[in-house]
């Protein structure tokens, strides 16, 4: 982990990161909640504001403050991806730890239901199952997205217990006797946590576009903001067209800014960790 910190690229991503979580974090704490906003009349300002005299973002086009609006679509974003990476991570590493260390018929069983996920067109069926859903809230958007998103990690982490159960220190520990559980959580585990880190980065980046990408062509989650929520508001406005920049811009970098983020500590991570990839 030590030589992470040492690479210039894995630190911007790191700063640039931290950034995004902080204004995700602390940003709500010092800003009105956008339904806060709707529901006062009195909170209302004057529409579609440049950043300024209305606010370091202006306001948008219900002449809510659009800081406000940016800093609670951030944290909900933010949620997203971590919520998501967790549950993905969760599952992926039970179904592709357990497949690969068992083998046989259970391996099997395990990559014939990842496989049949796996091919399913993710955006085409969120879009399908969020059209059809009565109440799109954050948190079943949140379900949706987990459990189509698992099987990828699933034969990542497969392919590597498959690699670490033939090695020498797991042979040996069989041969002593230990138990099954034991070997999965002290021997192989510990050199999976890098990996997996690795995967988490990944499915966070990939839950937060998945989540953009339905909102943006309106089936998102409904009645709360994420910056793809921002985005849809934008387009749907014509902020671009009417010279409301930074209604779009502001979002819009946000995301960039993220994933690029994402895309450096991923690929150093990768470097560091991965030894067909390490450099001498």
């Amino acid at each position: 982990m030590y030589f992470l910190f040492k690479r210039l690229s894995f630190n911007i991503g790191l700063i640039l990161i931290s950034l995004i979580l902080l204004l995700g974090i602390f940003g709500p704490l010092f800003s009105m909640d956008p339904e806060d906003q709707v529901r006062n009349e009195e909170q209302r300002i004057a529409i579609n504001q440049p950043p300024g005299e209305y606010g370091l973002l202006g306001t948008d086009q219900q002449g809510q403050d659009y800081f406000a609006n940016v800093a609670h679509g951030v944290k909900n974003s933010l949620f997203v991806g971590f919520v998501v990476g967790v549950i993905t991570i969760l599952i992926a590493t039970m179904v592709g730890g357990i497949a690969a260390y068992k083998g046989g018929l259970i391996d099997e069983l395990a990559m014939l239901i990842t496989n049949i996920v796996l091919v399913f067109p993710v955006l085409p069926a969120l879009l399908v199952l969020s059209a059809f859903l009565e109440e799109r809230s954050l948190n079943l958007i949140i379900l949706i997205i987990s459990l189509i998103s698992w099987p990828w990690a699933a034969r990542a982490i497969r392919s590597q217990v498959l690699s670490l159960k033939e090695r020498e220190f797991v042979s040996l520990a069989k041969i002593s006797g230990t138990n099954d559980v034991k070997i999965a959580s002290l021997e192989i585990l510990p050199h999976l946590l890098s990996y997996i880190a690795l995967v988490f980065a990944i499915s966070i980046g990939a839950a937060i576009l998945t989540e953009a990408g339905i909102s943006v062509v309106g089936l998102g989650p409904e009645n709360t903001v994420t910056l793809g929520i921002l985005l849809q508001n934008a387009i749907a406005f014509e902020s671009i067209r009417l010279g409301y920049w930074w209604i779009f811009v502001t979002p819009g970098i946000l995301l960039t800014a993220f994933m690029f983020a994402l895309y450096l500590i991923q690929t150093n991570m990768d470097a560091v960790f991965n030894p067909r990839l390490r450099e001498e």
